[in-house]
């Protein structure tokens, strides 16, 4: 097996690994640029499911709405990288 070949087959590896993961629904209206958030949900399924669910939802509310719903792994926070807090838990200084 020559080089290329490993490395395609490491990436489809990890991407097929990573469908187990955790998964977030982003939606956006085409129209207004609001974008929603939704999940986590368990796996890419779960969540690619939602998805399709929310997109009927809002065709069927019958508003012409446009929505577009993408599904986004969920990655947990690394050692080292920053972390963000609620307002509430920021002390001044």
């Amino acid at each position: 097996m020559g080089e290329w070949e490993r490395l395609f087959e490491a990436l489809v590896r990890h991407e097929a690994e990573a469908l187990g993961e955790p998964h977030v629904v982003v939606c956006q209206d085409v129209e207004t640029g609001r974008t929603t958030h939704h999940g986590p949900y368990p796996d890419a399924l779960a969540a690619l499911s939602a998805a399709g669910e929310r997109e009927t939802a809002a065709r069927e509310l019958g508003d012409n709405a446009e929505v577009v719903c993408r599904v986004a792994r969920l990655w947990a926070p690394q050692p080292g990288n920053a972390t963000l807090t609620r307002p509430q838990d920021r002390t001044e200084g």
